[in-house]
């Protein structure tokens, strides 16, 4: 079970479909935000006070930043990222090996 969780982390694979599906769903998150009063006065008090400073943003972003949202721009965020950190991580692992291969071989 593990190659698989590591595989689908490592190499992931979205189609139009799922963006399209997630977009969906993000869309209909905004438009609802004004239907909970205390979670839409808290938005419009951030946005207006922090202005353009990222405590101001909204988690879930807005409209006109979703819809410019590519397949290619989930493809080099994953890239940089993560591909890029894997890198990272497994020299990271092989010296972590590495170095206890060493200790057991001085306590033998």
């Amino acid at each position: 079970l593990f190659p698989i969780l590591t595989d689908s982390f490592i190499n992931p694979n979205f189609s139009q479909a799922d963006l399209d599906e997630l977009k969906r769903k993000t869309y209909q998150w905004i438009k609802q935000r004004k239907d909970d009063w205390f979670g839409y006065c808290n938005y419009e008090f951030k946005k207006s006070f922090f202005e353009n400073h990222p405590y101001g943003f909204s988690k879930l972003g807005e409209t006109e930043v979703i819809e410019q949202i590519s397949l290619s721009d989930i493809y080099k965020y994953i890239f940089i990222f993560i591909i890029v950190n894997k890198t990272f991580y497994c020299q990271y692992v092989n010296y972590v090996l590495s170095y206890r291969l060493s200790l057991n071989n001085i306590n033998a």
